[in-house]
Formats: structure tokens, C-alpha cells, sequence
């Protein structure tokens, strides 16, 4: 069974998030000539297993990324997204009409972990920012494969923990995306987040 978050933890987390949106908008504006507005419609503290579930979204092949987050608290961050959505961020990004891009070629790849790299900061950021939590994250890695494989690439030994799963909505003319961010600590540094955002301090 998964952890229950408290209204107070569920209250920060909501509020990292905000801060999170806020700064990847304004990084992927630099990024990109086309406005991407971005939005976490929903946060979740899941079990492993159904969090990986639901970010898959059933999807038969995943692309995005994998970072390791240390500092204060350790663990991996993910951000992916379904193949199709995947494609199409890249040419948003890179100003070109969605559906341009049909395979994962070496530049989408790149585009893609320009994309992650951003989600990813912008999220460590955002717990500094909100709970003075000091993150950096590694060179972020190119995932693309079925969501099974995904489930095997974690830095972490244990995989039986909890994860936050975040849903990341993209919103650019004529076209809606949506990605996920996930978050899966060791289970020493998770204890450690929900104590602190329990407490707010």
C-alpha cells in the first residue's frame, strides 16, 4: 500500500509545483519561438509499480529522461512521455508544424533531453525555492523503450518504494501534450521530504 500524503504535505507539493511550472515555462520560452504553457493538473504519492502504470498510460514505447538527483535528498527523476507526444514536443520546440518528425532521430533525442533537462532543474529548483531544499541533478540520460524496461533503469537498488508521479500538461496553438514527472527517493530521503513538508520548514 501506498503512503497517504497529509493535506499539508499534499498542500506543498501542489505549491512546488506551481513554482516548478513557472520556472520551466520560462526556460522553454528562451528554448523555443512558439508560447508552451505548462500545467500540473495532478501530483500523486503512489507505490512504485502503479506509479510507473499510470505514467505509461498504456503507451507501448516511452521516450524522455533519467537524471540522479543528489544533495540533501537522493533518488532519480524521470520526466516521459508517449512516443507520439514526444515527437511532437520536439517540434514545437523547434518551431516546426507538429507531426513533422516521425521517428526518434538523433536530433528529436537531443531536443527531448533539452526538454527533460529543464522539467527536471526547474523541479529541484522549486524544492529549494518553497522548503530550502539544496538539489542539483547529473547529466541527464536519453530513455527511449517500452515502459517495462523503464521500470529496470533506476540508479536505486530497491524498487518496491514509492514514487511522486506528477502529470505535466503542454499547451501550445492547436495542439495539447501531456508528460509525466516522476520522483522515486530512497526510502531514507522520502522520510525525510514528507517531514519536511509536513512541516513546511
Amino acid at each position: 500500500m501506498p503512503l497517504q500524503l497529509t493535506h499539508e504535505q499534499e498542500d506543498a507539493l501542489r505549491e512546488v509545483s506551481n513554482i516548478m511550472v513557472g520556472h520551466a515555462a520560462t526556460a522553454l520560452a528562451r528554448l523555443s519561438d512558439t508560447r508552451i504553457d505548462i500545467s500540473i493538473p495532478r501530483i500523486q504519492l503512489l507505490d512504485w509499480r502503479e506509479g510507473m502504470d499510470i505514467a505509461t498510460e498504456g503507451s507501448k514505447l516511452i521516450a524522455g529522461v533519467r537524471t540522479r538527483m543528489l544533495g540533501a535528498l537522493s533518488g532519480d527523476v524521470y520526466v516521459t512521455f508517449p512516443r507520439d507526444s514526444a515527437l511532437s514536443l520536439t517540434d514545437i520546440v523547434r518551431g516546426e508544424p507538429p507531426g513533422t518528425t516521425r521517428y526518434m532521430s538523433a536530433s528529436a533525442a537531443t531536443t527531448l533531453v533539452e526538454i527533460g533537462n529543464i522539467l527536471a532543474g526547474s523541479c529541484l529548483a522549486a524544492f529549494y525555492d518553497l522548503l530550502d531544499i539544496s538539489l542539483v541533478h547529473s547529466v541527464p540520460e536519453f530513455v527511449y523503450d517500452a515502459p517495462g524496461v523503464l521500470l529496470q533503469t533506476s540508479h536505486l537498488e530497491g524498487r518496491d518504494g514509492n514514487v511522486i508521479v506528477a502529470q505535466v500538461t503542454f499547451e501550445a496553438p492547436d495542439i495539447n501534450l501531456a508528460g509525466h514527472l516522476i520522483l522515486l527517493f530512497t526510502m531514507e530521503s522520502l522520510t525525510s521530504l514528507l517531514r519536511t513538508l509536513e512541516s513546511g520548514q
